[in-house]
């Protein structure tokens, strides 16, 4: 399939720290996801007793897909970019700090 590269650009630091950090958090929280099924999985192969597992409704959720689908497209809007080219149009300025 195909693939997009995103760049982001921060005018502070810490914003750019913080978003790495965020995610960083969301792989490894998704590498314990992974980890806890194979170990479901292993517990279920070695013969866990069936009838308690009956009625868990904390069964883990299927992983999600994070890629489109063949012609799937989405549309991200920017403050201040309208998607035409006009270069006598004012540029804006968008600022995080409050």
């Amino acid at each position: 399939g195909r693939s997009a590269f995103i760049g982001f650009g921060f005018r502070d630091r810490d914003t750019a720290t913080e978003l790495r950090s965020a995610i960083q958090d969301s792989l490894r929280f998704l590498q314990r996801e992974e980890e806890s099924r194979r170990l479901q999985a292993l517990a279920d192969a070695a013969g866990a007793d069936s009838e308690d597992q009956e009625g868990n409704d904390d069964a883990p959720l299927p992983p999600s897909k994070l890629s489109l689908a063949e012609g799937q497209t989405i549309k991200i809007a920017v403050a201040g970019v309208d998607g035409t080219h006009n270069k006598h149009k004012k540029k804006h300025i968008v600022s995080t700090e409050a």
